[in-house]
């Protein structure tokens, strides 16, 4: 790839992630499934902060939904995170 190329891509990166109207710095993963298991243990978290951390069992609770045509990883993001999923 040209160099010029090179540099116009990092500069719209940078700005895109770094910029002053950004919410924040992003992260890219490696493959899907790494994508697929960090949303799960994002969401994870968010959801068991928002309804309050005293709450005894309520990771238990916590179910994911996802499609019959999901990819394998959605399902093995949820064992991972121990979540139960649903396939609707």
């Amino acid at each position: 790839m040209h160099s010029l190329v090179k540099c116009v891509i990092l500069v719209f990166c940078q700005s895109f992630l770094f910029g002053p109207e950004s919410k924040g710095g992003g992260v890219i993963q490696g493959t899907a499934s790494e994508a697929t298991l960090v949303a799960l243990l994002s969401a994870r978290a968010r959801t068991l902060k928002a309804m309050g951390d005293g709450q005894e069992g309520l990771q238990g609770k916590l179910v994911a939904y996802a499609s019959k045509q999901a990819h394998s990883s959605a399902e093995r993001a949820a064992m991972l995170g121990g979540v139960k999923v649903r396939c609707v």
